[in-house]
């Protein structure tokens, strides 16, 4: 499999009165061909909510629990983004949190990080309407940091799901409306995938 180098990328760090308090994340502890050597995790903000990202595999990896507590969702959300059949493996990875001097407590050790597609599919399995403001701002990110994104990762960009169907039918502001307008109209024929939403 061909592999592309993602060049180091500016991050907007989140100010300092902002800072989390999180614990930094190192690369993703599942292989991942691309992430820069001893990757650490940014921060950025979502709304005042500060969440760690790692750049790795030529896209932006968002940090799951963060993005939880940003929305403000209960904690069974979580475990969506972990567990769900619905999101496929290749937007799902693992982090590892650092140990940090300035954090007081033990690190949580592994955190699920979500790809873009990943978190638009955690979305589509919890709560599409009331999160589609951060599927569209995930996906602004990630072309804003990645620049050199390719159009064909499905981690990435909307793509045939794993089951040959097309994928959910998003939101009209999630950010993915016209992907997934023009994925129809390259298979007409196809019937997309629905996802369930029963907790």
């Amino acid at each position: 499999m061909q592999t592309y180098a993602t060049p180091a990328v500016p991050v907007r760090r989140a100010p300092s009165h902002l800072r989390s308090g999180l614990a930094p994340l190192v690369s993703p502890a599942v292989p991942l061909t691309q992430a820069s050597d001893d990757a650490v995790s940014e921060e950025i903000l979502f709304h005042r909510n500060p969440i760690r990202i790692v750049v790795a595999n030529g896209t932006l990896w968002f940090a799951a629990p963060d993005l939880v507590d940003a929305l403000g969702w209960a904690p069974w959300t979580l475990e969506t983004a972990k567990t769900s059949p619905a999101i496929p493996s290749y937007c799902r990875s693992t982090g590892i949190e650092l140990e940090d001097p300035e954090i007081e407590g033990e690190p949580d050790g592994a955190v699920t990080l979500l790809s873009p597609i990943g978190v638009w599919l955690w979305t589509e399995a919890t709560d599409a309407l009331r999160a589609q403001h951060l599927t569209s701002w995930t996906k602004r990110q990630m072309l804003e940091l990645v620049p050199t994104v390719r159009r064909d990762d499905p981690a990435s960009f909307l793509a045939l799901m794993p089951s040959g169907l097309l994928p959910p039918h998003p939101t009209k502001r999630s950010g993915r409306h016209r992907e997934w307008i023009d994925l129809k109209e390259a298979h007409p024929y196809l019937r997309w995938e629905r996802i369930d939403r029963s907790h």
